[in-house]
């Protein structure tokens, strides 16, 4: 083949792959964003309306051998409950005692849940039991956090539907608490029980 013909060639072969990749990528951006093929906002704020008492409740995250649970009780007050179990480890079972939670506002729209006393192990079985707080990344803010003594939770809105770790697509009042580890699909905590 002639080095006059190779270039147009290769232009057009490039030009074909480009318009390939951008009509997969239109194709497939409705289940990137989501179901409803709507996009969202990478940190949706909760929904209008939402106050202390919608945090009131039951919330898990993570997979049955490696689970965190919070209940939070209308009095300020929550407890934590963890277990993890590996093949090449003894199981570990933690329960905390009733501790103080408190919402702080952000200029951002995503309040900060603050959980004085909460253990980080269950996101990072790196981490022990022992130790209660650590570092995060807020992701919306793109900011470090420093968690001293306490765990914060970003308390985000969830746009509809959405699929969650254990296959379902509902968020009961809308909402979703999220450990700032970098992304929002780290760890997760979704409304178990009112």
């Amino acid at each position: 083949m002639k080095k006059g013909v190779q270039v147009p060639l290769l232009l057009a072969l490039a030009g074909l792959m480009t318009v390939g990749i951008g009509i997969g990528c239109w194709l497939l951006f409705p289940c990137i964003v989501g179901l409803s093929g709507d996009w969202a906002p990478p940190c949706p704020p909760p929904p209008e309306g939402f106050s202390k008492a919608d945090l009131v409740g039951t919330w898990e995250a993570g997979v049955p051998d490696q689970r965190d649970t919070l209940v939070i009780r209308e009095d300020g007050t929550y407890k934590q409950s963890i277990h993890i179990e590996f093949t090449s480890l003894p199981p570990l079972d933690y329960e905390s005692d009733w501790q103080p939670w408190w919402l702080e506002e952000r200029e951002n729209g995503i309040p900060y849940l603050h959980l004085e006393g909460m253990r980080l192990c269950a996101f990072n079985p790196g981490l022990s039991c022992d130790q209660a707080g650590g570092d995060g990344h807020d992701f919306c803010r793109n900011e470090q956090i420093r968690m001293e003594n306490e765990g914060i939770l970003l308390v985000m809105g969830v746009p509809k539907p959405r699929i969650n770790l254990y296959g379902g697509t509902d968020a009961p009042r809308g909402i979703s608490l999220i450990f700032p580890a970098g992304s929002e699909n780290s760890w997760a905590y979704d409304l178990k029980e009112p």
